[in-house]
């Protein structure tokens, strides 16, 4: 529904439909929104201005992509498998429950009917439509949820963090090797191997989420670790010339910059 719900006459009339056919749902606050209209995507923006519009009792709201917290005014955004929950409650934590499935990754990917349904990918200036299994579109859930869960992982700071979410996304790739081309996927896993002193998987990692358009942040963590897996090997140039390319495209919060700057002043820490 996110699509349209937007401001302005032409939208009132799915959002009065909206409102009518589930009263619970908040009424989208745009004003809170409005500053960051050049920053954000429609639908970013839409996720925001329906959890600034909540009001104290309703209910949570689910959504299929991560809402940017920055946006918001209050509560908490939790995965809840391949969903995203928004709280009101800051201390909730994730439900395993969400994780709970009639069937596994493992077990729907090894299945494949005939493709009866359609699915449509946005491209530059075009719209795709490709067909498609009802199972591959069960896998693309599924593979969502376990990178929800493997990221809970890695960030969990249990000694294992690095080691357990490291199988957790290997578990993915083996199930659904077309996920190898998905940034989100592809950048925690190399931080892993790089935090696990596997260097040439991490090597390799980094350099592949290069070649699949990740975002700007993911961009310059991937040239950052390059360029420390150069300094590793003594190849300072080549270091420098990653630290350089990273803080070029780091967003301006990033915590990489100020150390990307150190190490191209010459400082190690």
């Amino acid at each position: 529904m996110l699509p349209y719900v937007h401001p302005g006459e032409t939208w009132r009339w799915y959002r009065d439909a909206l409102a009518r056919r589930w009263p619970d749902v908040p009424k989208p606050d745009f004003d809170s929104v409005a500053p960051y209209a050049a920053i954000y995507t429609p639908t970013a923006l839409s996720q925001a201005s329906l959890i600034n519009g909540h009001v104290p009792g309703a209910p949570a709201i689910y959504f299929d992509t991560e809402p940017a917290k920055k946006m918001l005014g209050s509560g908490k955004i939790v995965p809840a498998g391949f969903l995203w929950k928004w709280t009101e409650n800051v201390a909730e934590s994730p439900n395993p429950k969400a994780w709970e499935f009639p069937a596994t990754l493992e077990e729907v990917a090894a299945r494949s009917g005939r493709k009866r349904g359609q699915r449509l990918s946005q491209a530059p200036n075009n719209l795709l439509v490709e067909p498609e299994s009802y199972e591959r579109r069960f896998v693309r859930a599924l593979t969502l949820a376990r990178l929800n869960l493997a990221s809970l992982i890695q960030g969990s700071g249990r000694p294992d963090a690095f080691s357990s979410s490291a199988k957790v996304y290997e578990s993915i790739l083996k199930a659904a090797p077309e996920a190898a081309t998905n940034p989100e996927l592809l950048y925690p896993l190399a931080l892993d191997y790089f935090m696990l002193d596997r260097y040439p998987e991490a090597n390799d990692s980094f350099e592949r989420l290069l070649r699949e358009d990740p975002d700007p942040s993911q961009k310059a963590g991937a040239l950052f670790y390059l360029g420390e897996l150069r300094r590793m090997q003594r190849r300072n140039e080549e270091a420098r010339d990653f630290y350089r390319r990273a803080l070029e495209v780091a967003p301006t919060d990033s915590p990489l910059r100020p150390e990307l700057e150190k190490r191209l002043q010459g400082g190690k820490e």
